[in-house]
């Protein structure tokens, strides 16, 4: 849908944000800001993958809100 090169630090904490809205896609890594859009995301959401690609991730402060 959509992709972006970043140039990320290990061992550096960076805020991220995925926002769907309708048919939309919205991601925030620190201040890149990428969006895509498949009619896919529109339907109904049970679940949630955070897939990590490499050695490791972290995660903190984790919120998962849904909008009405």
């Amino acid at each position: 849908l959509a992709r972006k090169a970043l140039q990320l630090d290990r061992d550096k904490w960076y805020p991220v944000r995925v926002t769907f809205h309708g048919s939309e896609a919205t991601v925030q890594v620190n201040d890149v800001v990428m969006s895509g859009a498949h009619a896919v995301l529109s339907e109904p959401k049970t679940g949630a993958n955070l897939l990590v690609f490499g050695r490791s991730a972290g995660f903190r402060n984790l919120k998962v809100v849904t909008g009405k």
